[in-house]
C-alpha cells in the first residue's frame, strides 16, 4: 500500500473543483424551477377553491366574500417567496386585493374566479428575472341557485 502520486491527487482535486463549479449552478437552477412549478400549482389550486366557494353561494356579494375568505388563507409577505396574490376580473383588465369573482346568475349560471400570484425566486440568475407572475382562471357552474 503506497500513497498516490502527487500528480494523481492534484488531478482529482482539479476535477472535483471543476465539477462542483458546474453542479452547484445546475442545482440552484433546478431549485428555481421547482419553486416556479410549486407556485403555479398553488395558484391553480387557490383559484379553483375560490371558484368552488363562490359557486356555493346564492348572491354575488356572498360569492365575493366566500372567495375572499379562501384567498386570505394564503400567507404572503415581502420577505417570503409568495409576495402578492390578486383577484382579477374575468377579462384580466382590472385587479383587486381579494374576492373579485364574476358571478353570472343569468341563464348560463356560472362563476369565474381569476387570480394572479407573484413569486420571488430563491436564487436569481443574471439571465432570468428575479420574480415571476402566474395567472389562473377557473369557471364553475353555480350550484346554489334555486330551481326555476
Amino acid at each position: 500500500m503506497g500513497y498516490a502520486p502527487k500528480r494523481k491527487v492534484a488531478q482529482s482535486v482539479v476535477e472535483m473543483v471543476a465539477g462542483t463549479m458546474v453542479i452547484i449552478p445546475i442545482a440552484l437552477f433546478l431549485l428555481d424551477i421547482g419553486t416556479l412549478v410549486v407556485a403555479n400549482y398553488i395558484n391553480d389550486d387557490l383559484c379553483t377553491r375560490a371558484a368552488r366557494a363562490a359557486a356555493n353561494q346564492s348572491t354575488a356579494t356572498e360569492a365575493a366574500a366566500s372567495a375572499k375568505r379562501v384567498l386570505e388563507k394564503l400567507n404572503t409577505s415581502e420577505t417570503g417567496i409568495l409576495t402578492e396574490l390578486k383577484s382579477m376580473s374575468a377579462d384580466g383588465s382590472s385587479t383587486s386585493d381579494l374576492g373579485f369573482v364574476d358571478y353570472d346568475s343569468s341563464s348560463q349560471g356560472h362563476v369565474v374566479a381569476s387570480t394572479r400570484i407573484s413569486v420571488k425566486l430563491p436564487v436569481p440568475f443574471p439571465f432570468l428575472p428575479d420574480n415571476a407572475k402566474f395567472t389562473s382562471r377557473s369557471c364553475l357552474p353555480i350550484v346554489a341557485q334555486k330551481a326555476r
